[in-house]
């Protein structure tokens, strides 16, 4: 079989934490990333939204030496292995006012199955303080991803973004799973493949 060139996050709540009674929005940690080998380095990109984060404020996130977010004593601490230096050390994000932070970065000497291989390793996301706030695992993925941006003869204030993966499910239908963030907050909509 083929080596995965392609793997999916979804992040959740860090196991074991339990938010500050005045951060209501921490308990919705969530989000959806996109990890993918480039293709001829050993390198690999990272891109999808974290939500529920601190408004307007910036942490960090790293893929770390465990393989489970099920348990806190086994997530592990940053995955560097054979590096002088931390790499992960000055991996940031920048949350916005709605608590969202897009996440955009590529890193050297990772790949998902190659050298360095993070493919099943958990993301964790931290809060401003450094408290561990979010976990996901970095999971193959056969799918096609799809970003989500602003439908072009849209000119209102609303900017939707967002990843959503799609892959075959049961009985022939299409799964999606991802994150979109900027929508109004409870309102419903509806989302549409178009030919």
């Amino acid at each position: 079989a083929a080596a995965a060139r392609k793997a999916i996050v979804h992040l959740g709540v860090y196991p074991g934490y339990v938010p500050p009674t005045d951060q209501p929005t921490a308990t919705l940690i969530g989000g959806t990333l996109v990890v993918e080998d480039v293709e001829a380095v050993t390198m690999i990109t990272v891109k999808g939204f974290v939500t529920g984060l601190e408004v307007v404020n910036q942490g960090g996130w790293h893929i770390h030496t465990g393989y489970t977010c099920a348990t806190e004593s086994e997530v592990g601490g940053h995955y560097f292995p054979g590096m002088i230096n931390d790499p992960w050390n000055t991996v940031r994000y920048a949350s916005d006012a709605r608590g969202v932070a897009p996440i955009d970065s590529f890193h050297a000497d990772f790949s998902l199955t190659g050298v360095n291989p993070v493919l099943g390793r958990a993301v964790v996301v931290h809060n401003s303080e450094g408290t561990r706030v979010g976990c996901g695992l970095i999971e193959p993925f056969a799918g096609e991803v799809v970003t989500v941006g602003r439908y072009p003869a849209y000119i209102g204030a609303t900017q939707v973004r967002g990843v959503l993966a799609v892959a075959n499910g049961l009985s022939g239908r299409l799964h999606f799973v991802g994150t979109l963030t900027g929508l109004l907050p409870s309102t419903t909509g509806g989302w549409h493949v178009h030919a």
